[in-house]
């Protein structure tokens, strides 16, 4: 029997924060989520030590460091959502991060993955929970 080889690894990292959907007929409120995000890299092609695929520290502190620095706590909204924008701007300790669309759950995967690949790690998934029972996933 031929062994499997590794060939991804999945790390959790959660995380708060909000956003609105300018003209939803629901989501269109300001409004919080508690994210979770699911990421699959590949084999690092320098390897890792101990038979690893990637050492799951390394990728929690990268990619949760830049989660903490940028969405943590924060509204992400649209760059074009001027109306939100001039609404918080001047709100003492608020934290905004922007996208360039509607901040989908789908939008943030895309931009999560083009974070993590720009980091050096091999992307295979990236899934961002809003809820416990809704998700989207770039692959």
């Amino acid at each position: 029997m031929k062994e499997p080889e590794l060939t991804s690894a999945t790390v959790r990292l959660s995380w708060c924060g909000g956003h609105r959907l300018a003209g939803h007929p629901k989501c269109g409120s300001l409004h919080g989520h508690n994210y979770i995000a699911e990421i699959t890299v590949g084999q690092h092609p320098m390897g890792a030590p101990h038979g690893m695929v990637i050492d799951f520290g390394k990728l929690k502190g990268d990619v949760g460091g830049w989660i903490n620095a940028e969405w943590d706590h924060a509204m992400v909204l649209d760059v074009e959502d001027r109306e939100a924008i001039k609404a918080l701007i001047n709100l003492e300790g608020q934290r905004m991060a922007y996208t360039g669309g509607p901040p989908t759950a789908e939008t943030m995967t895309r931009k999560l993955w083009r974070v993590i690949d720009e980091m050096g790690y091999t992307p295979i998934a990236v899934t961002i929970w809003e809820t416990p029972t809704s998700f989207a996933t770039t692959r």
